[in-house]
């Protein structure tokens, strides 16, 4: 259907229907996110949250300072009743971009966010929640009422890319698995993809040639400024490339030092890139990169091929089992000797070991 008729469909459901959770999907380029905005400024009193860079846990913050509270409540469970009893029970929450949820491009939270969190949120909540995605439907059965929009020629260009020799290298910043990119991380990503292209992309050429694609941030790192053309290109990078690249990109990250641009881009996206090049069991057990590692990266790298599936038995598993006891939140050190304490009880004393002596400062021990 047109933007318009999807923006009064999803009107009427806001007002009187009875399911609790709306998807808008369709095609990039057809309107779902102007059509999302349009349906806030119609419903001024919902509560709008652009997902894009967010965890589905982001996304509770926002609807809870929304409502009011200043502070999630001291039981991690207890969000949801909270809600309910809040002036913003049974209210509307709009969330764009759901899509791009999660820190990095190949995150599991998009998925997440539609085909579970939704359903937890307006539950739990009490609340009505209507969210934009663009995931296949694979599920066998769900209540929700989804409204899909057809392909809109007039914006679909604009993730299109014309052929030029400034794509090579657009497409090594657009394999970055953080949307934000240091040029150290950019420059390493262009000499990996190099081979596979036939030239080596020029990254200094291509910032100042692509200036109306990319924006460069006053601490230098740089971004598209339409997240749609890092989608595209990934989208036509062979399968192989993709890992062939990452693996190199994960050699070159590990001998990076902890300082500065190239470690903070460790910390966040190390894990994912691990994952896409096969190797995110070496990574995750090495206690001197595991101490780095930033604990939403960590949990969401884990998740990335089977969310239902986990080794416990290992630091991604000693991650998830803290957050669900509510430690989160952490400085990077404190995060360390955590992880260094979960190492020591189960037992991986070579883990907990190399956690001591990674460089990372570790607040406090256990003994």
């Amino acid at each position: 259907m047109s933007p318009d008729q999807a923006l009064a469909e999803l009107l009427e459901w806001s007002r009187s229907g009875t399911q609790r959770v709306a998807e808008l999907t369709g095609p990039p380029g057809s309107g779902r996110t102007e059509t999302l905005l349009q349906l806030s400024e119609a419903r001024g009193e919902a509560v709008l949250v652009d997902a894009a860079g967010l965890t589905c846990e982001d996304v509770i913050v926002r609807v809870m300072t929304a409502a009011g509270f200043t502070a999630l409540p001291e039981k991690r469970a207890d969000w949801g009743f909270e809600l309910e009893d809040s002036p913003l029970g049974g209210g509307l929450v709009i969330i764009v971009n759901a899509h791009r949820a999660g820190r990095t491009r190949r995150s599991t939270e998009p998925e997440r966010m539609v085909r579970r969190f939704t359903g937890e949120l307006a539950v739990g909540g009490g609340l009505k929640v209507v969210i934009e995605g663009d995931l296949p439907d694979v599920r066998l059965a769900h209540d929700h009422l989804v409204v899909a929009l057809q392909p809109s020629s007039s914006e679909e260009a604009v993730g299109h890319l014309h052929d030029g020799p400034d794509n090579e290298a657009l497409r090594a910043l657009a394999l970055a698995e953080v949307r934000r990119t240091p040029l150290p991380v950019w420059t390493a990503l262009a000499q990996a993809l190099g081979p596979h292209v036939g030239r080596s992309p020029d990254v200094a050429t291509t910032l100042e040639a692509a200036g109306e694609l990319l924006e460069v941030e006053g601490d230098g790192w740089v971004r598209f400024r339409d997240e749609r053309h890092a989608e595209t290109l990934r989208l036509t990078t062979d399968a192989e490339i993709v890992r062939a690249v990452n693996g190199e990109l994960v050699a070159w990250l590990r001998d990076q030092p902890a300082a500065g641009t190239t470690g903070q881009y460790l910390a966040q996206g190390l894990a994912m890139h691990a994952v896409q090049a096969g190797e995110f069991e070496s990574v995750q057990r090495s206690g001197r990169l595991v101490a780095r590692i930033d604990q939403v990266a960590l949990i969401d790298a884990a998740h990335a091929d089977d969310s239902y599936v986990l080794n416990g038995a290992s630091p991604a598993g000693d991650a998830v089992n803290l957050w669900m006891c509510g430690v989160d939140s952490l400085s990077q050190g404190e995060w360390a000797s955590w992880l260094h304490l979960m190492s020591t009880v189960r037992g991986d004393t070579e883990t907990a070991a190399q956690i001591a002596s990674s460089g990372r400062p570790l607040p406090w021990q256990v003994r």
